[in-house]
């Protein structure tokens, strides 16, 4: 059997050592990852594409519900299953974060042995719907396998960052369509684009020399933004 991957957003202590002693029998099939900074588990989230993230508390601005607001709009982390650890004595979380696209909530304090059965919940039904959704997508001889994160180009793999992979998705399912960096910037970024930022434009660069011969296929339109053009 696969082992699975649950990332765990979380800076209380105890709250963790619960988390990691709920599954601590089962560590030969499920294994966790933690951070207590929600900016870093997001690009964990990109990197290690994890069967589960469970929001708890975090160390910055980022509430566990914008959180998901992020990674439900990012192609590469939309489809991961969600469980907020709330800490509100109202139901008004528990209803906005089902709103926004969490699988379940659990209040604190928590039954160890009920998060358990939750969290295998998700992931049963999660992986009965992911047997059939492997997404390729193939232009020229660019093939990205979003499912494993893989990108080759005529047939070699290459290495791409969480954005440059996000960035080159995006072309290619817009292919031939201009792409300005207002939009680009809110996407990917999820940020309002500053003309003074060289963000995207590096990013694009890199991009392009990564993806050889066939990163020419990356049209900049100065002072507008990018076209990515079919072979």
């Amino acid at each position: 059997m696969k082992k699975q991957t649950i990332l765990v957003i979380e800076n209380d202590i105890e709250t963790l050592k619960k988390i990691q002693e709920a599954f601590r029998e089962q560590n030969e099939t499920i294994g966790i990852i933690t951070s207590n900074m929600s900016s870093v588990a997001i690009d964990m989230a990109w990197k290690e594409t994890p069967d589960l993230i469970v929001l708890g508390s975090c160390n910055n601005d980022l509430s566990p519900i914008e959180v998901i607001g992020i990674l439900k709009k990012n192609k590469p982390t939309s489809s991961i299953p969600t469980l907020i650890l709330g800490k509100l004595n109202t139901s008004e979380e528990e209803i906005e974060a089902l709103q926004k696209g969490a699988n379940d909530y659990i209040k604190k304090p928590f039954h160890p042995k009920i998060l358990t059965l939750r969290i295998q919940s998700i992931l049963k039904n999660a992986s009965k719907q992911s047997d059939d959704k492997e997404e390729i997508l193939k232009s020229g001889k660019i093939t990205i396998n979003m499912s494993s994160h893989s990108t080759f180009v005529n047939n070699k793999k290459i290495d791409l960052t969480p954005k440059e992979l996000a960035l080159l998705y995006l072309f290619m399912k817009k292919k031939n369509k201009v792409l300005n960096r207002v939009f680009l910037s809110e996407t990917i970024w999820e940020q309002t684009y500053s003309t003074t930022s060289q963000t995207i434009d590096k990013h694009v660069a890199n991009l392009r020399k990564k993806l050889g011969d066939e990163g020419e296929r990356i049209l900049t339109l100065p002072t507008v933004g990018y076209k990515f053009i079919e072979e």
